[in-house]
């Protein structure tokens, strides 16, 4: 079976997973090269900007994706350590895994839920005491309302 660039962008989506359970800042993305393939590292600031950290790996798609492979065996579980998380880093981590914000809750956030729900922990979010609806949900709504 040939292994393609769709291949290498199912991965990447799962190693950003990985690394959004984990709390990390960072996040991996596709890009190209000069013909070439390349994964970058991002890092999400506090204020929830995205700037490139540099490149992990630039080459074939394999090597790419092998790369890939051993950055997040390095730092999967690894807690980062960071005094609080903020909404506005949460709802990035989110974007990068493919939560789309300007869709209905149940609609976008189907296969993400209890990653949010720990996001809305480590951001120390708690939904409105009078409220008729899950803490997740909740906290999707405050995160859509972040530009």
């Amino acid at each position: 079976m040939k292994y393609t660039k769709n291949n290498l962008l199912q991965e990447l989506e799962v190693i950003n997973e990985w690394l959004a359970h984990s709390l990390s800042p960072y996040y991996l993305q596709h890009g190209a090269r000069n013909g070439y393939q390349a994964v970058d590292i991002y890092y999400i600031k506090p204020n929830g900007v995205r700037s490139c950290s540099g490149n992990l790996e630039c080459g074939t798609i394999q090597e790419c994706a092998l790369a890939a492979h051993k950055y997040s065996i390095a730092y999967h579980g690894y807690k980062y350590p960071q005094k609080r998380l903020t909404r506005e880093q949460a709802k990035v981590m989110l974007e990068s895994i493919g939560v789309d914000f300007t869709r209905d809750f149940h609609e976008s956030a189907l296969r993400s839920r209890t990653l949010m729900l720990d996001l809305a922990k480590e951001t120390k979010y708690y939904r409105p005491k009078n409220a008729n609806g899950s803490r997740v949900r909740y906290f999707f709504q405050n995160l859509a309302k972040i530009n």
